[in-house]
């Protein structure tokens, strides 16, 4: 790719996922991507269209895991759908908006505190993405989102969250680029969040590349014609609950911090369409409960466990 072009190499900033806060994105949102796009639309060439419409849902599980500190285990389901509109701005880069909402079940056993609570989980994403380049060694990356996370009864005026990224990223040569950035965000039962970020886009070779700013993300693309991918993924997830009036925690705040390393095939028959699989260890997770007094009611770790994930996209 000659120098200066745009590359698209950006983070998705849609969370599998990802979403809302980049650390808190990865199970809340599908795998709609406007770097999958843009790699797509390499592969078929300048866009010919004002926009594209992407849909995507992807059913995930993590599966049985015990607490190590309190009695009881958990499993959690989710399901995700998202539509994301896509506007390419030619050589100036891409525009997206994506609109995401997530269904999830938090299953306790051999907890009576925690039995029949986060049972009806619901999230709502909304957020826009600019990635372009501003000269032939530099380019832009801009997100800007709310989120509303709440237990199915709980008040949603108090479950809303923003966050918003900025990241500068310089080419330093043909198949590298490296980043600097900032990252703000508000949280249910914190302080504000704001931290520094830095990230290496790095085509290691024509098949196999490097990215860094959601974690660690290793791609290669097995077949020449671009239609199988493997990727093996590292990543650190947050997510926050406000819970319902009436439950153990009344008004309370539920969080939830995992690190998981995940292998993934994807598959894609034709431009358009991303089918994929994958597989998933948890080597740490731990889960904090609180009530409207900020007095902690539960907090324990589990143990290791394994998870599962289906995505399916389009593009139209």
């Amino acid at each position: 790719m000659a120098r200066g072009q745009y590359k698209g190499s950006f983070p998705s900033c849609v969370g599998r996922g990802g979403a809302a806060i980049i650390i808190g994105l990865l199970l809340s949102g599908t795998a709609v991507s406007a770097e999958d796009e843009d790699a797509s639309s390499e592969r078929r060439g300048p866009p010919t269209r004002p926009f594209f419409l992407q849909l995507g849902y992807t059913p995930s599980q993590i599966f049985r895991a015990d607490f190590r500190d309190e009695p009881g285990r958990v499993t959690v389901l989710h399901h995700d759908v998202s539509g994301t509109v896509i506007v390419p701005l030619r050589d100036r880069g891409l525009v997206n908006v994506t609109l995401s909402r997530d269904w999830l079940t938090y299953r306790f056993r051999q907890n009576e505190l925690l039995e029949g609570i986060l049972e009806d989980v619901r999230e709502t994403q909304v957020h826009a993405v600019y990635m372009g380049r501003i000269n032939p060694d530099w380019s832009l990356f801009a997100m800007g989102g709310i989120r509303w996370s709440a237990e199915h009864g709980a008040s949603h005026d108090d479950a809303r969250m923003q966050s918003g990224m900025i990241l500068f990223q310089r080419s330093w040569l043909e198949n590298l680029e490296v980043g600097v950035g900032m990252l703000a965000a508000s949280r249910l039962d914190d302080k504000p969040l704001a931290i520094p970020m830095a990230s290496i886009n790095w085509d290691m070779t024509e098949r196999l590349r490097l990215r860094t700013t959601r974690g660690l993300n290793l791609l290669y693309q097995l077949d020449e014609a671009g239609r199988w991918d493997l990727a093996l993924n590292g990543e650190y997830h947050s997510r926050y609950v406000r819970l319902r009036d009436d439950g153990p925690a009344p008004s309370g705040i539920f969080r939830s911090r995992l690190i998981a390393t995940t292998l993934a095939i994807l598959y894609r028959p034709n431009p358009g369409v991303r089918l994929g699989a994958e597989i998933g260890f948890i080597p740490w997770r731990k889960i904090t409960i609180r009530d409207e007094n900020e007095t902690t009611v539960f907090d324990s770790k589990t143990d290791p466990g394994l998870s599962a994930a289906f995505t399916a996209s389009m593009t139209f």
